[in-house]
């Protein structure tokens, strides 16, 4: 399954920058894509506005608005690490809602979940025979029994599972949350999007 990281890229590959507005700490970032003979397409669009202490990302899969540092450039060009977007920090800084409003059930942080309090409990000895089997069948993607790519499925899943008197328990303090596809393509696009302002910036010519 490819990254976010690499659907960005995809998403992104004919994107062009244009400067809306550049006036110390507001600006306006406009990212399209185009087609070879230069003709704007509205696919996977998005901008970046900033005022003083406040960026906001708006674009064709979410809006968001972080608040931190008075120059937001200068607080996201700060915390990328190695090119990638520190989620768990940005997250902290989202203006409305905070951390949990970006959050989504993912399918994958359910089956690392579950298969971590089975992996523990197996070396702990207090399992029946047969278990991690048995536990592969509850993740079965197949099942016809609960579809697990929904939460309510995969914790209905959890509830009704019994092997010879093993169960889960008190399941409804795990947590399957992640951060959402929508947030993770935002911050991709905050860090690129910051990079290409700042390569445009450097390419005009100083003043005489």
């Amino acid at each position: 399954m490819a990254t976010i990281a690499e659907l960005f890229a995809i998403d992104t590959k004919t994107h062009r920058l244009e400067i809306a507005q550049d006036d110390g700490l507001y600006r306006h970032l406009r990212f399209r894509a185009h087609t070879e003979d230069g003709r704007m397409r509205s696919n996977a669009w998005f901008d970046l506005i900033t005022v003083p202490g406040t960026l906001t990302f708006v674009g064709d899969y979410d809006a968001v608005t972080f608040r931190r540092l008075p120059d937001m450039f200068e607080f996201f060009r700060g915390s990328v690490h190695r090119g990638e977007p520190n989620f768990g920090y940005w997250a902290e800084k989202v203006a409305s809602g905070g951390p949990r409003s970006v959050e989504e059930y993912s399918e994958d942080v359910f089956r690392q979940v579950v298969k971590e309090r089975v992996t523990q409990d197996i070396r702990d000895g207090e399992t029946p025979r047969g278990l991690a089997l048995a536990v592969r069948d509850l993740l079965d993607p197949d099942s016809w029994e609960h579809d697990i790519t929904y939460e309510s499925g995969a914790r209905a899943a959890l509830d009704d599972f019994d092997h010879e008197g093993y169960r889960f328990e008190d399941t409804w303090e795990w947590s399957f949350k992640d951060y959402s596809h929508a947030f993770k393509w935002a911050c991709h696009g905050i860090a690129w999007g910051i990079r290409q302002y700042d390569q445009a910036k450097a390419s005009i010519p100083a003043a005489a």
